[in-house]
């Protein structure tokens, strides 16, 4: 096993799965006699499942990011990220940079509601606070957003 796939942190059922003395189990099998690797693999296995079952019998089992009270789709993508190689990151990290961006654009859709509700022209108001390149940008973008 690579180096890089050791350093993988694990996720929250492959702690529930692996409570107790399993690691150390499943560190002797490479030392324990060919003939025997195998059973001993499956044992350790059945014991992990033994572990996840207790866990969901429990009469409110809860993981912990599942306790708390908003988790976005964004965080689910960033842990997800953490057990990904580098071609699926790349894929994770485009999806959230899309949902980045659907969200900058739903919030600048309010932000521009809340200024057409007021009689100000929101425009005029954005471009006090930007330099002449950044204007130039933003008419570039209001000018997509309003087709």
């Amino acid at each position: 096993m690579s180096q890089d796939k050791q350093k993988l942190p694990q996720t929250a059922i492959d702690q529930i799965a692996n409570e107790g003395h399993l690691k150390l189990l499943k560190a002797a099998i490479p030392y324990v006699q060919s003939s025997s690797q195998k059973s001993l693999a499956i044992y350790t296995k059945l014991l992990e499942l033994g572990n996840i079952i207790r866990f969901f019998d429990q009469p409110v089992p809860e993981m912990s990011i599942c306790s708390e009270e908003k988790v976005s789709a964004l965080d689910m993508l960033n842990d997800i990220r953490l057990f990904c190689d580098e071609s699926e990151k790349d894929m994770i990290d485009s999806c959230i940079q899309t949902i980045q961006m659907i969200q900058n654009i739903s919030s600048y859709q309010e932000l521009m509601k809340s200024f057409s509700s007021e009689n100000e022209n929101p425009t005029d108001f954005m471009k006090n606070f930007l330099t002449p390149e950044q204007q130039a940008m933003f008419e570039t973008y209001q000018s997509m957003l309003n087709t």
